[in-house]
């Protein structure tokens, strides 16, 4: 799991899918009070995170706190696993559901390879996708500019501003779309971010998608590791991240599109995890104002999503409780048939 330091607590960013903390029901946003009973609170992150691995069969003995519950006393067993960074299945018969929980070398190929197969399982009748990228704590950036690529046409995918002005870049999208022109839902949440944040950002700007859930964490800080001599490291942020169209995502996270108005889209829960803008020295976003977004698709409003908001489990992602999911595939077939409308 991906966790980071918020006014002297050890919080949770995200499980990742597949790994013991994932299997075991911890979330995004869960307080991390003790590890083997050795309390965290005067612990560096590099500390936290030491004593969270170990030796693969060991166990490390946890207690959290979610909201304002008791505390939840977990074990936890270590285990070698490998990260699955793509995955996808056919949702009523031809609605494709794609999953991406990081990014990796493979990340890109992964995600063409399993649009293709999805395409062959429904027969080629895929009205759309569904792309969900809640509780994907980033990963390598280079693939994740890739994974939008793929889902990009054209336009620039993200802006890396580096400590002087002069070293700005802008990164775009070369020809090619794995969903070959088909509406695109993506599902974030306080669990998205980094590198997530990145490809939510390109599909926002590009009007490539319609966003639904709650605010992504909001962190876009580009971080290098330089060894030291002791055999330790040391992170650096060497440089940060905006959307293509300049929206800061430091501190801010990204609000998703909420509302599609011919399909009354607007319902969300309550109560999830802090995010970016919270965690002590957190990088100050220059674009603080809060302003509607103005890459909202067509026929969509953008209305602020609540600041408190649960997150799901990670296990319980797809499943048939899965309500914002539900909402997804009822936007998508709702897109679908505007689309079949539009060109009829």
């Amino acid at each position: 799991m991906v966790v980071t330091i918020e006014n002297g607590q050890l919080k949770v960013i995200s499980p990742q899918d597949g790994s013991p903390a994932a299997q075991a029901g911890v979330k995004p946003g869960d307080v991390i009070f003790s590890i083997d009973k050795e309390p965290t609170y005067d612990l560096t992150l590099g500390e936290a995170e030491q004593k969270l691995r170990g030796p693969a069969g060991s166990e490390v003995e946890l207690t959290l706190r979610r909201g304002n519950s008791g505390p939840i006393d977990l074990k936890l067993k270590r285990e070698p696993f490998k990260l699955q960074t793509v995955a996808g299945r056919v949702e009523g018969g031809n609605i494709g559901y794609l999953r991406v929980a990081g990014f990796d070398g493979t990340t890109q190929k992964a995600l063409s390879d399993t649009t293709q197969d999805l395409r062959q399982r429904s027969g080629n009748k895929l009205i759309g996708f569904i792309l969900d990228l809640r509780n994907n704590p980033g990963g390598n950036f280079d693939a994740a500019v890739a994974t939008a690529d793929a889902l990009i046409d054209k336009g620039d995918i993200v802006v890396v501003k580096g400590r002087k002005p002069a070293a700005t870049k802008r990164i775009s999208a070369t020809p090619g779309d794995v969903a070959k022109g088909l509406p695109i839902v993506a599902l974030i949440n306080g669990g998205t971010a980094r590198e997530a944040e990145l490809v939510v950002g390109a599909l926002q700007d590009n009007k490539r998608a319609v966003t639904l859930g709650t605010k992504s964490f909001g962190e876009s800080s580009i971080e290098s590791l330089l060894p030291l001599g002791n055999g330790g490291a040391i992170r650096l942020t060497t440089a940060r991240f905006t959307t293509p169209n300049g929206r800061e995502v430091q501190g801010k996270g990204l609000e998703p599109d909420l509302g599609v108005s011919s399909l009354k889209l607007a319902k969300l829960g309550h109560g999830e995890g802090r995010h970016e803008a919270d965690l002590p020295g957190a990088l100050k976003n220059p674009d603080q104002a809060t302003t509607p977004p103005a890459n909202a698709p067509p026929g969509a409003t953008a209305t602020p999503a609540p600041e408190e908001a649960p997150s799901v489990a990670t296990g319980d992602m797809g499943s048939t409780s899965d309500e914002q999911l539900t909402q997804a595939i009822d936007v998508l077939r709702g897109l679908s048939l505007i689309g079949k409308r539009a060109a009829g």
